[in-house]
């Protein structure tokens, strides 16, 4: 069972996720129909297909930033998608084997963020940090997490910050065993 998502306002980024960059007064489906992923692996659902439960956007509610949205949604299935702004590699689709120089460019469709990426562990949940400088935390079936995006202040919990890149747009899992702590929910 599918179920359909739907954004208005501004688009310049792609974040409406309907194939465009226009501006909408009127609500628009996000939609992406391509069964083929990122790096050219061949999907089982498409994202229309897939039936989303949950959808978060980096700037929620920060005024000023409305250029700067990064989307995200969660499918019943582990599934990741992201699309939207991306100058720091916040939707974690890392460097395309199939588009050169693409690593940070703006997604304007859903794009499944590859599985391989995260182990082809299904993802349980994720949330958002920042606004313009996106970072994101995401909690796999084993109750591991990972982390990509802006880590300017050390926010990823990678233990590199300052070094050559600030900027991961590959998740990286965060190399602590929560689960001698009781786990992360």
């Amino acid at each position: 069972v599918s179920q359909s998502r739907y954004a208005s306002g501004y688009n310049g980024e792609g974040s409406l996720g309907d194939n465009s960059t226009t501006n909408r007064n009127y609500p628009v489906r996000c939609t992406n129909q391509s069964t083929v992923g990122w790096l050219g692996e061949t999907l089982q659902k498409s994202f229309n297909q897939t039936k989303i439960i949950k959808v978060d956007i980096s700037n929620n509610g920060i005024r000023g930033t409305q250029n700067t949205t990064s989307c995200f949604a969660l499918g019943d299935d582990g599934s990741l998608w992201s699309w939207g702004y991306n100058a720091f590699g916040q939707l974690g689709h890392g460097q395309s084997t199939t588009v050169s120089g693409d690593q940070f460019n703006n997604k304007i469709v859903p794009t499944r963020i590859p599985a391989t990426f995260f182990q082809s562990k299904r993802i349980m949940d994720f949330m958002i940090v920042g606004n313009q400088f996106t970072s994101v935390l995401a909690i796999d079936e084993d109750g591991d997490l990972w982390g990509w995006g802006c880590n300017y202040t050390g926010e990823l919990g990678i233990g590199d910050q300052n070094t050559v890149t600030n900027n991961h747009a590959i998740p990286t899992k965060i190399g602590y065993d929560w689960k001698k702590h009781g786990g992360i929910s």
